[in-house]
């Protein structure tokens, strides 16, 4: 695939000789199929000056409807004219064609394709995907110029642009290449587009492997000059990019310049739809990413036949069984909205018709394979035919995919080279690992069953596979076992003390908790995943805090294993505290232990602290009564059970401060958050206004985008109340949608009966709290200059619109 800049420059393009002359930006992508990107007023001369000899072109794309971009539209109908061509599709916006038709009466030689933000389309073996950007978009005439960037395959092309919504930045993750707008040099600004720091600068937060400014207007020096300063300046803010200036002419050669960046081509074994060595490359770089956070999902094993023709497409597998015809399994397994998965080879034909495949393995039998790329989740359920060109098939034959069997997976431990699955399905089922492990004296993957289906999470200590990987300066660890969380662990950040952890052993925690008047003592014992907590029998308000052997306790609900190491705030309502008071959390003895005896009813562990030091033990005691207390254990010495001596002659209760103000809990809500998942507040989005006339009132886009920054911040209260009693939460963030003409927003809740209610579906409206200056424009009243004071959460909004539209799902099976 080759790339060509038609054009580098910007709307009045700029005169000069060689790379100092800038056309109009525009480009052609040259392939299996011509797309040419944007058709500007100067699209004859660069046709022929960079592409003389084409003959076709399949493709328009335009990114919107200035006339730069749509300019030559009457110069492509005389082009396709002189090449015999009568038709050409054309990508683009509904709003886009809107604009064309308002300058151009002719469009009968273009089939229009319409495309929104989030779309995708395949093209033989390329995948276009439509995003939003934001651009001067308005003017005064009150047109309307939307803006969209193109990614197609794993190269960005967004030349006309300032800024991105939020829900586009995942098309600029993971890019080999990016192409960016940097219309103006070093301080210089026009509005809709960024100067050469603030294309950098963003550009720096996605580090793409090849960076190409583009655009270039009237501001800039000379070529030579202005690539040397870019590049100098790209070295200075650390941006690990291959930074260029782009030229009338420039051509990039995917294919072999950039051919590891390649991810849409053929290979022996795989679909067509990755090159192995760019799926091999992205999983050693991205592995630690792909598993689902709940630990499980859903996968499918198929079989995959190439090479077909167009009557073998229609037989059933026993058939194909008789032909030599290629064939390999694709394991794929669920994550969010995608798939990840594992190319099988499995042989000849004739193997598989003697049974072998991954559910026939037996240990130490062994299948190679290949990581795949990340893919839509649509493959889960497919099952039929692809035609020639299409992916999984090769350019002039076809594919067919069988299902073998589907179901449920979870994954255990996951290392660089290990990883570990459970799979539930009616042929796959049990323990199989994936591991590079050395053949013919290289390396390969490979895939097994082994014999002993015990989780590696059951049979190594956490801390010492750490050690391990610290050694082999390997930086990332998926800890998992069916039935538990997911935990990641960033090896060279872990904070495990390591004569504690080196040694397999684990940590303890003694904690003073106090909520209104009433104090408490809990031993937190560090567990796989979790804290196991006793609680000891609680002392009368106003005396010391004491620990003695003999002491009553109770086991409590697991807590996260944050809780091992947290002091702080813990605010009321929450986890933790009660409904009326907050908990206050000091740790007063910590250190490791050793589990010496474990049974039901019986706990004998050696405590290594400053002031808890010795061997002890939690015994049941059936003699209590169970209706009229909860403390059925006893806390003594492992040695002797006898009440002989005091294990603590007295820990100081501290002076915390009862009780606080709302606004302070509000202010240090976030310690909160170490906590983990089961603090953690309720997450919802929404939108908070729309354009539109509320109460009287028209709020126009202009505003509404000036001031959507604004709303970052604010408190999140109760029908626009002032009591600090109704601020139940904050916006942490906020945005204007350009395709929706309205402000959204991101927002915490903190107080549980108000998350409950917005879980339950009780509350799903909200209400801005503005301050405006009411301007009289014509007949209407017009909202200028806003002042955010709150977002509130409300029955019935003022704004048709403004709703919550998306809740963190999790929540209420964390929280209720």
């Amino acid at each position: 695939m080759k790339f060509v800049f038609l054009g580098s420059g910007p709307t009045k393009s700029v005169k000069g000789r060689g790379r100092n002359r800038r056309r109009n930006s525009s480009a052609l992508i040259l392939d299996k199929v011509n797309i040419l990107i944007d058709v500007t007023p100067e699209f004859t001369e660069q046709m022929k000056k960079f592409a003389p000899n084409l003959k076709k072109i399949d493709y328009l794309l335009i990114t919107h409807g200035h006339n730069d971009c749509i300019g030559g539209w009457y110069q492509l109908r005389k082009w396709l004219k002189k090449h015999n061509q009568d038709k050409v599709n054309v990508i683009l916006e509904r709003k886009t064609l809107n604009r064309i038709k308002d300058d151009f009466k002719d469009t009968s030689f273009a089939k229009f394709i319409f495309v929104k933000p989030g779309d995708t389309i395949r093209i033989k073996q390329l995948t276009i995907k439509s995003f939003r950007v934001i651009h001067a978009e308005a003017f005064p005439t009150g047109k309307k110029f939307p803006c969209l960037g193109y990614r197609i395959n794993n190269l960005v092309y967004a030349e006309d642009m300032e800024d991105i919504p939020k829900e586009s930045r995942k098309y600029f993750r993971n890019a080999s290449v990016m192409i960016l707008d940097a219309a103006m040099w070093f301080g210089k600004h026009i509005r809709g587009h960024m100067n050469v720091e603030e294309a950098l600068k963003f550009a720096k937060q996605f580090n793409p492997k090849y960076l190409i400014l583009t655009q270039a207007g009237h501001t800039y020096p000379s070529y030579a000059t202005a690539e040397k300063k870019i590049k100098n300046y790209a070295k200075k803010l650390k941006i690990k990019s291959k930074v260029r200036l782009s030229y009338d002419g420039m051509k990039i050669n995917i294919s072999r310049k950039f051919r590891r960046l390649q991810i849409m081509a053929k290979v022996p074994g795989e679909e067509g739809e990755t090159r192995g060595e760019a799926a091999s490359n992205f999983w050693k770089n991205n592995w630690w990413k792909c598993f689902p956070k709940t630990g499980k999902g859903e996968f499918v094993y198929q079989h995959h036949w190439r090479g077909l023709t167009e009557e073998e497409a229609k037989w059933n597998e026993d058939k194909l069984l008789q032909t030599d015809r290629s064939v390999h399994g694709d394991l794929r397994f669920s994550k969010n909205d995608s798939l990840y998965g594992f190319t099988i080879f499995l042989g000849k034909v004739e193997d598989l018709r003697k049974g072998r495949d991954i559910f026939t393995l037996k240990e130490p039998d062994k299948l190679q394979g290949t990581w795949k790329l990340m893919q839509p989740r649509a493959w889960l359920d497919f099952e039929g035919v692809t035609k020639p060109g299409e992916i999984g098939a090769t350019e002039n034959k076809y594919a067919k995919f069988f299902i073998i069997d589907k179901g449920k997976y979870e994954i255990g431990v996951w290392r660089e080279h290990f990883f570990e699955f459970f799979l539930h399905g009616k042929k796959l089922k049990g323990r199989y690992l994936i591991v590079y492990a050395p053949v013919g004296g290289g390396r390969k993957w490979l895939i097994g069953r082994p014999s002993d289906q015990r989780p590696y999470a059951e049979t190594h200590k956490k801390g010492d596979v750490i050690k391990e990987l610290k050694k082999k300066k390997q930086r990332w660890l998926v800890w998992a076992r069916p039935g538990c969380k997911p935990i990641l662990y960033d090896i060279n950040k872990v904070k495990f003390p390591i004569a504690e952890r080196m040694s397999g052993e684990l940590q303890f925690s003694l904690i003073s908790r106090q909520i209104g008047n009433k104090r408490f003592l809990e031993l937190n014992l560090e567990k796989e995943n979790y804290c196991e907590v006793w609680r000891f029998e609680p002392q009368k308000a106003g005396e010391k805090l004491k620990l003695v052997l003999g002491s009553r306790v109770r086991k409590l609900s697991n807590a996260p294993i944050e809780s091992l190491t947290f002091e702080g705030i813990i605010p009321k309502g929450k986890p933790g505290a009660s409904r009326d008071y907050c908990a206050v959390i000091k740790i007063l003895d910590k250190g490791t232990y050793r589990i010496l005896e474990e049974e039901k009813g019986y706990l004998k562990i050696q405590l290594e602290g400053k002031k808890l030091d010795g061997i002890y033990s939690i015994k049941f005691d059936d003699t209590v009564d169970a209706d009229k207390s909860k403390y059925r254990y006893i806390f003594d010495k492992g040695e002797d059970m006898s009440l002989i001596n005091e294990l603590l002659n007295q820990i100081e209760a501290l002076s915390f401060q009862e009780t606080r103000t709302e606004e302070k809990l509000f202010s240090n809500f976030k310690v909160v958050t170490e906590l983990g998942d089961h603090l953690t507040p309720l997450k919802i989005k929404g939108i908070a206004i729309t354009e539109g006339t509320w109460n009287g009132l028209f709020y126009p886009r202009e505003e509404l985008r000036k001031a959507a920054r604004d709303l970052k911040g604010k408190p999140l209260m109760v029908d626009h109340s002032k009591s600090v009693k109704d601020l139940v939460g904050r916006v942490t963030d906020a945005w204007f949608n350009e395709a929706e003409n309205a402000i959204e927003f991101e927002a915490e809740i903190i107080d549980e009966n108000i998350a409950k209610k917005v879980v339950e579906g009780l509350i799903t409206g909200v209400s801005v709290g503005v301050i405006v200056d009411r301007v009289k424009e014509g007949s209407n009243l017009v909202a200028r200059n806003y002042e955010f004071t709150e977002l509130s959460l409300v029955l019935v909004p003022a704004c048709k619109d403004a709703k919550i539209v998306d809740i963190e799902k999790s929540y209420a099976t964390k929280v209720f």
